[in-house]
This record gives C-alpha cells, sequence and structure tokens, in this order.
C-alpha cells in the first residue's frame, strides 16, 4: 500500500502561470477518489480557482482540480510560479524536499 504523505499546499496559497500571467488560488483540497480504493491510499487534489483575462473566452473554465503531484510536476517544468503569504518560493527547494518525504514514506 502507498503510504500517505503530507501536502506542501495550503487554502489560499497561489501559483502565477508564467506563460499566460493567470493568477490561481488554492481553494480546496479532496481526495478524488474519497477512499473508495483503500489499497492504494488517497490520491490528493485541489482545486484552482484562476483569475486574469481568458486564455480562449468561454472555453476554459476559472476553476479547474489538479492532483498534487500534478502540481508539483508544473513547479518542476516551470510553468507555474508558487507564491505563499506574498514570498515567491523556491521551486528547486521545494521539489527537493517533496521529492524527501515521498522516497521516505515508501
Amino acid at each position: 500500500m502507498r503510504k500517505k504523505y503530507n501536502t506542501f499546499f495550503s487554502v489560499g496559497d497561489i501559483f502565477i502561470n508564467k506563460s499566460t500571467g493567470e493568477i490561481g488560488l488554492l481553494t480546496e483540497r479532496y481526495d478524488i477518489f474519497d477512499g473508495a480504493f483503500e489499497d492504494i491510499g488517497h490520491i490528493w487534489a485541489w482545486d484552482l480557482y484562476w483569475t486574469g483575462p481568458p486564455i480562449v473566452e468561454g472555453v476554459v473554465g476559472r476553476e479547474q482540480s489538479y492532483t498534487e503531484l500534478g502540481l508539483m510536476n508544473l513547479l518542476r517544468e516551470d510553468v507555474l510560479i508558487l507564491v505563499i503569504d506574498g514570498i515567491e518560493q523556491d521551486t528547486e527547494a521545494i521539489i527537493k524536499e517533496f521529492n524527501s518525504k515521498v522516497e521516505n514514506d515508501k
């Protein structure tokens, strides 16, 4: 069984999309399977509410869901910037700490 790990994100954290300039606010964390598959553990996801000019008017909704691993990958690939309490975070340090925790939880 996969072990649980603590999240690095909190409600109110902000993501900035580097290519569009849109700003996303984390609004809710939830288990996408709601514990239905005990043998694989939790798969955590976040709702993000995006503000700013729409990329394509009417095509993409303002509220979108991302798994925690998906958000980490977007940080790793330099697509997003994480801002906590008004301070841009050191992406490399977050990813290193995240990878360490995941490895230790195995």
